[in-house]
């Protein structure tokens, strides 16, 4: 029996959309017409991801009611995509399938199927389909570039009306122009505005990361990432190894998971030409597909001042179609940093891309010396306005003498633990870097194979403290228990409230288990 379900309210906007911006909009491109210029494409319209949309729908008919609450069929750039999503939205009103050789068939009835492309470009729609695609997020997008193609052209209709000296038509437009832009600016406070239920309780179990695992969170999603430290440290060498990460072609960054990103803005500001050679040593020619297809690069300085027009950023990362922004480094988005209104004006433009559902990592510099020549342990030693620090939810320290292989990492500001002390080895030829502590715990334990190593003991060589604190200490255990977990170091637990002494838990180095006292080391002592 067909299924009499209602068709969402929402969806019939398809056939009750009217004024002057839809008329405006209505005329599409032929598929076969090129257009006007390749700016025009990339900014105001993306075939691929109408294609995607469109495959989510035929792929799943549940995702309907989420797809049309975003989209209507005048948001498409292509007539025949719009011609398929109509199909779709009868069928799925209807209780229909949205499977392609079911929509072929409606489209052949109303004989369309040839405009369209045929059954093989529905089956080609949905083989683009991702795994775990989010159809609301295409829908969104798909909705904003429509937005966006409505208000170009009616500039363009105002700038050729002024051209040809016709006032009373250029006042027609100016008017469409300006209700255009009110109507935008309503729907965009509409949507950033959300529940206080969603907003209060329905927090995840762990922080997601775009760069961590667990509670160990070097860059958290939603929040901006700052690596930081004087010239010459490896900042970009490590950045360079996030962008191979971001694009799928590694799974960890110093043993930290990475999750992909979609497409990625890499803002080459600061010494572009330095930037160029030092991610050649990162990518190969092999790789080239992926960069072309998921990365674009921003060569020297923005075109505005980031302070200045804070949403200069968030246009740049429309623009690229990027989910990722790397802005390298801060000194060059903006001048004046160490004023307080521009430090301000540029958290407001990071603020912006983070609202938008995208995700930004920052390199920027420090002061030379921390206090009496020591290197800076504190976000007050990174350089500028405290609103650059204040509004970003993670920041990294990298600190050594230019061009030395194994520099210091630090977590000055964390989204959840404390990530490190710890020292980081370059490979400046491989543009690779891997945490070099971790083999001095080892070696220390090697050295103490009849006492084993308490977490005293390591933070005393991790920290070079003779009396290291409380929680360097703390610090040191999860090191040492990290290890454990590798199967590198085995502990003999202490005596329960042991402190650094005879019975505090001590690690030794993991033998063979013929090696191990039947029934572990605490049987045998």
């Amino acid at each position: 029996m067909t299924n009499t379900r209602n068709r969402p309210a929402h969806a019939d906007r398809d056939q009750h959309r009217g004024g002057r911006v839809a008329a405006i909009n209505s005329r599409r491109p032929a598929d076969d017409e090129q257009p006007r210029t390749e700016r025009w494409v990339q900014r105001t319209h993306d075939d691929d991801m109408e294609k995607i949309l469109l495959g989510a729908f035929m792929a799943d008919a549940a995702r309907g009611d989420t797809i049309t609450e975003h989209l209507t069929s005048s948001d498409f750039y292509r007539e025949a995509h719009a011609t398929v999503y109509r199909a779709l939205v009868a069928a799925y009103a209807l209780g229909d399938p949205t499977e392609p050789v079911a929509v072929a068939d409606r489209l052949e009835a109303d004989r369309a199927l040839r405009d369209v492309g045929g059954i093989g470009f529905l089956r080609h729609c949905a083989s683009l389909v991702p795994a775990d695609v989010n159809a609301a997020y295409y829908a969104q997008a798909i909705a904003k570039k429509a937005r966006l193609r409505a208000k170009v052209t009616a500039t363009v209709s105002l700038q050729n009306a002024l051209l040809r000296g016709d006032k009373d038509q250029a006042r027609v437009y100016l008017d469409e122009l300006n209700r255009i832009s009110v109507e935008q600016a309503d729907k965009t406070l509409t949507d950033m505005l959300v529940g206080g239920g969603q907003f209060v309780l329905d927090i995840p179990d762990t922080i997601p990361a775009v760069w961590g695992h667990g509670d160990d969170v070097l860059w958290a999603e939603g929040e901006a990432l700052m690596i930081c430290g004087p010239s010459g440290v490896g900042k970009t060498t490590l950045t360079g190894q996030l962008l191979r990460a971001l694009l799928g072609l590694a799974d960890k960054v110093l043993d930290w998971e990475v999750r992909p990103a979609r497409r990625v803005l890499y803002l080459a500001m600061d010494r572009p030409a330095q930037i160029r050679r030092a991610l050649s040593r990162v990518f190969t020619a092999g790789e080239r597909p992926v960069l072309d297809e998921r990365v674009v690069f921003w060569k020297g300085p923005p075109p505005y001042d980031v302070a200045a027009r804070p949403e200069t950023l968030l246009d740049m990362a429309r623009a690229a179609d990027a989910d990722v922004v790397i802005v390298d480094s801060l000194k060059d988005a903006a001048i004046g940093l160490s004023e307080d209104s521009i430090g301000a004006g540029y958290n407001r433009a990071r603020q912006a891309v983070l609202a938008d559902d995208r995700q930004i990592l920052e390199l920027h510099h420090v002061v030379k010396r921390g206090n009496n020549g020591a290197s800076p342990n504190t976000l007050g030693d990174v350089y500028g306005s405290a609103h650059l620090v204040n509004g970003a939810g993670s920041v990294i320290m990298l600190w050594g003498e230019a061009g030395d292989p194994v520099v210091e990492f630090k977590h000055l500001k964390q989204p959840m633990n404390d990530v490190g002390p710890f020292k980081v080895l370059h490979n400046g030829p491989a543009g690779t870097s891997q945490i070099f502590e971790g083999a001095d715990l080892l070696d220390l334990a090697r050295k103490c194979q009849t006492g084993g190593v308490t977490a005293a003991d390591a933070a005393a060589l991790v920290f070079e403290k003779d009396s290291p604190s409380k929680n360097q200490i703390e610090k040191a255990r999860r090191r040492l228990l990290d290890l454990e977990k590798k199967g590198l170091l085995v502990q003999k637990a202490g005596a329960r409230g042991g402190s650094a002494g005879s019975n505090a838990a001590r690690w030794f180095i993991a033998a063979p288990s013929s090696w191990v006292p039947e029934g572990g080391f605490d049987a045998a002592a």
